[in-house]
């Protein structure tokens, strides 16, 4: 989902983290898809083909409100395996969560593992994830993340994290971007992502 000032911000500032530093971007063509909620296809040929689906969304738009895979019931899935994990949430495809949920826009988040090729498995989120309020996972090593907070506002935060009023969070390896300005160096030529 969109979130902060958008989450445009966050895959525009990954691709040009993962291209070349004088990549220069096309103005999306927003599209409204829902109340609060406009998409955008970007094509890029240099210095690859490259397709980017977008979205942004106003999180003071009715309706509009983040939403974070929550923890796993005991006894509702297998373990994934090789089974030395915990089993933090269940892992499902982005389509079958979207579905589940009822949601209109749903997005990958949080890094989990371990990493299978089915659904319906027990799986553990990297880093911090609150789903409605309720804990997930805790901080993991210094993964920063997106915190969707009561008051309809959003944030990316680096731990130690203050969970006071935060609804729902989701965390990533890295912030690729900070006031405008990408925090990654380009890759190793012909590498697909930083």
């Amino acid at each position: 989902m969109s979130v902060r000032a958008s989450i445009v911000t966050l895959l525009l500032a990954w691709a040009c983290a993962g291209s070349a530093p004088a990549l220069t971007l096309p103005e999306p063509a927003w599209q409204p898809r829902f109340t609060g909620v406009e998409t955008a296809r970007i094509e890029l040929e240099e210095p690859r083909k490259l397709v980017l689906h977008v979205a942004r969304g106003d999180l003071r738009a009715r309706g509009v409100r983040g939403f974070a895979t929550p923890p796993a019931l005991p006894g509702t899935a297998p373990l994934a395996p090789p089974g030395r994990h915990t089993g933090e949430t269940v892992g499902q495809f982005t389509s079958s969560f979207l579905r589940e949920h009822g949601l209109q826009l749903a997005s990958n988040a949080a890094p989990f593992g371990p990493v299978v090729d089915e659904e319906g498995m027990l799986m553990d989120v990297a880093g911090l994830q609150v789903s409605l309020g309720r804990l997930v996972s805790g901080q993991t090593k210094d993964y920063p993340a997106l915190l969707l907070m009561a008051d309809g506002r959003a944030r990316l935060a680096r731990p130690p994290f203050d969970l006071t009023g935060v609804v729902n969070a989701v965390g990533g390896f890295d912030i690729v971007l900070e006031r405008g300005v990408p925090l990654f160096r380009p890759p190793p030529e012909g590498a697909r992502q930083p």
